[in-house]
Parts: C-alpha cells; sequence; structure tokens
C-alpha cells in the first residue's frame, strides 16, 4: 500500500491524530512535499497535532504546509505544529 492509499484509507475511518512520525527515504525529497501537503490539506490533524518529519541533515523540507508550521528545525527532523483552527 502506498503512502497516500494508507493516508486516505485513515481518513474514510475519520481517524485523526495527535502526533504523526514521517520517514520516507531520505533521498525522495518529492516524498516529503507529497507527505506534508497531503497532512496540511487532511482531516487527519487536529489543531493540537504534532508532525515529525525525519529527513537527510542536508534536506529541508521547508515550511511552506499550511496549516502546518515549523516549532523545531532539527538537524535530521523537522517539527511542524498543526494550526487547524
Amino acid at each position: 500500500m502506498m503512502p497516500g492509499e494508507r493516508f486516505a484509507s485513515w481518513i474514510r475511518k475519520a481517524l485523526s491524530c495527535d502526533y504523526v512520525f514521517l520517514d520516507p527515504p531520505y533521498r525522495l525529497h518529492e516524498a516529503y512535499d507529497e507527505a506534508l501537503g497531503f497532512l496540511g490539506q487532511s482531516r487527519i490533524l487536529k489543531a493540537s497535532s504534532i508532525v515529525i518529519a525525519e529527513h537527510d541533515k542536508r534536506h529541508d523540507p521547508g515550511e511552506s504546509f499550511e496549516p502546518l508550521s515549523v516549532i523545531a528545525p532539527l538537524r535530521r527532523a523537522t517539527v511542524y505544529s498543526a494550526s487547524t483552527g
């Protein structure tokens, strides 16, 4: 099952998460954009959700995944907070 399919199945089940850990293969930078963009537009996150995206220390997944905002840019991970109001 591909990550997008798994997310879609969670949405169908009306699942929401307090914490989401992402650890795609480090060389697949587009996987971060896809997963974080999907999460930002989904109903999986609550206003209090935290998303932790592990990544290569040379890769910055960015901050442009509304409503996700960076709260802790770390060397090998970026921590986002969801403000889904």
